[in-house]
């Protein structure tokens, strides 16, 4: 697992790695020891086989801003100004 890692975080700082051709890719791969499923993944640019391989699931949150409401003197209930909304 670490092999993995550790390349994917090569490749991220390497432009000639991240922008080479499909061979020079599946050479340094090989040389990396990445396992062949996440190799595969990796080259065919297939992210969520890469996370299904690596376990790991996309988490996000998506965040609105509040409407202002007019002043006419009345205050309403405090409204947060951000809730967070599970995914799954």
């Amino acid at each position: 697992m670490s092999s993995i890692i550790e390349f994917l975080e090569r490749m991220g700082g390497s432009a000639p790695l991240r922008n080479g051709s499909d061979a020079e890719l599946a050479l340094a791969l090989d040389e990396a020891q990445v396992d062949a499923t996440a190799s595969s993944a990796i080259l065919t640019k297939d992210p969520s086989r890469l996370q299904k391989f690596l376990g790991v699931e996309s988490m996000f949150i998506v965040q609105m801003p509040v409407e202002e409401e007019e002043e006419d003197g009345e205050e309403d209930e405090e409204i947060p100004e951000s809730r967070y909304v599970p995914t799954s």
